[in-house]
């Protein structure tokens, strides 16, 4: 990683920002361990649009025939659907902000499309809060010293280091 800065810097101990969803590290590492090939889902990213659906394969099918020609993109998209098969869970991350039903049934559409499974679990909003609201225990935060730089932790429950 080598990120380093001049002024401190707080990083959640998180495998990637599903771990702040969920609320835990611990969480998102046995829901892993038990859903191999999870796709996350959440309101945030079904609005972006970049979520696997099958509004984005239709979306992308078109914008390749257009640059490429039919016979092409039909290849162009069995290449790019290759990291698909690597999938089977469609999980939707529910923080009871927003109505969720839109978002539940768009996942649920998205697994049948994609051949996957769903599931769904509710969130915790409290790793997100603890970060805003300057409690920074060690276990669940990184503080990284002015020069300091964060790196790998390899251990079972580091994730990343300050070096």
């Amino acid at each position: 990683m080598g990120l380093s800065a001049k002024i401190p810097i707080v990083v959640p101990r998180g495998h990637d920002c599903v771990t702040l969803l969920l609320g835990s590290k611990e969480k998102y590492q046995d829901y892993f361990d038990s859903h191999r090939g999870v796709y996350w889902y959440s309101p945030g990213w079904i609005e972006s649009g970049k979520q696997p659906s099958k509004q984005r394969y239709e979306g992308l099918l078109r914008e390749y025939e257009e640059k490429y020609g039919k016979d092409n993109a039909q290849y162009l998209m069995e290449v790019e659907q290759t990291w698909i098969k690597e999938y089977g869970w469609a999980t939707y991350i529910d923080w009871g902000l927003v109505k969720s039903d839109e978002y539940r049934e768009y996942t649920k559409r998205c697994a049948d499309f994609l051949g996957w499974s769903y599931d769904e679990l509710k969130g915790d909003p409290g790793l997100m809060q603890r970060l805003v609201d300057g409690q920074w225990d060690s276990s669940e935060f990184l503080i990284v010293k002015p020069g300091q730089k964060i790196a790998e932790d390899l251990t079972e429950d580091g994730i990343i280091k300050a070096e």
